[in-house]
């Protein structure tokens, strides 16, 4: 009887192991799942985070944009400049915050022909570049009328960049000449 007292207890000491070792496995699996699922929260945070940073930084750099915009204006140097009043006499001003690199200058497409620019002398055009337009300097440019220019506000579409910076399109107003001008075909 002892010797199958032994093998029971033998029997029954190997069920008890087998058993606490089912259940440290089990214990070790859900352990794991746990941790699988908390590393994955983690992770979720850590792209929420990140897309976060990236969001705030972007909002910021677009509000430093936003505060660098040119301040560009177009006034009537001359009223009477054209002795047949086909065409006045502009200048171009920025009043900061930054100096500008290029400007490129258009007339708006919901304006009918023959509204033209150009620089002194130069040949009448729909758009026109200028190099650069620092704080304080201006550059002087001319506008050719057309049959519609009475007809409705003239404006200006602007264009401009400041190293990496790009604003526009922005729009300029123009007041007109006192006088009426002619029709002037090109």
């Amino acid at each position: 009887m002892s010797s199958s007292r032994s093998v029971g207890v033998v029997e029954l000491a190997t069920l008890i192991v087998s058993v606490i070792a089912v259940l440290v496995a089990a214990y070790a699996a859900v352990n794991s799942v746990l941790a699988r699922k908390a590393s994955q929260r983690s992770a979720t945070a850590s792209e929420t985070s990140a897309e976060s940073s990236l969001k705030s930084s972007k909002a910021a750099a677009d509000a430093d944009l936003r505060a660098r915009t040119p301040q560009i204006r177009a006034a009537l140097a001359e009223p009477d400049s054209s002795t047949d009043n086909t065409w006045a006499k502009y200048v171009v001003t920025t009043s900061g915050p930054t100096d500008i690199d290029s400007v490129v200058l258009q007339v708006p497409g919901s304006i009918p022909e023959p509204v033209a620019l150009r620089t002194p002398g130069g040949d009448w055009m729909r758009t026109l570049g200028i190099d650069s337009l620092n704080v304080g300097s201006h550059v002087e440019i001319e506008l050719c009328f057309g049959n519609n220019a009475r007809k409705q506000p003239l404006s200006l579409r602007v264009t401009c960049c400041a190293g990496e910076a790009q604003w526009g399109p922005l729009l300029v107003s123009l007041d007109l000449p006192p006088r009426p001008p002619t029709v002037y075909a090109f």
